[in-house]
């Protein structure tokens, strides 16, 4: 194995140790469904390392429309759990890190 390869097998075992150790601390009641969310993530962990090629076209990203972006302000209050899942699964958050958002022309706070 070549050093790339021995890197990417590297972060899979850290990641799963790692997830070893939390899934000692759940509670275990909870410890199944945790144990699925925590497989998958590794799933994808493991596609996303060992791919090729970008993991975004960029092509096909389009820029927001003008009204997309709401200040906290203008959100409607409402007090019923399901009318705030409804809201929660619309919910997306972008967080652009390590100077990212700067160099794509991102300006102010880079979480949206």
């Amino acid at each position: 194995m070549d050093f790339k390869e021995l890197t990417k097998k590297d972060a899979q075992i850290s990641l799963a140790m790692e997830l070893d150790k939390l899934m000692k601390t759940m509670p275990e009641g909870q410890k199944h469904v945790v144990e699925q969310d925590f497989d998958g993530f590794k799933r994808l962990f493991g596609k996303f390392i060992n791919e090729t090629g970008p993991s975004v076209v960029w092509d096909k990203i389009e820029k927001l429309p003008q009204n997309a972006i709401q200040s906290y302000a203008s959100l409607p209050h409402t007090e019923g759990k399901e009318a705030i899942r409804s809201m929660l699964d619309q919910l997306v958050v972008i967080k652009l890190n390590g100077g990212l958002g700067t160099s794509m022309g991102c300006s102010g706070p880079k979480s949206v």
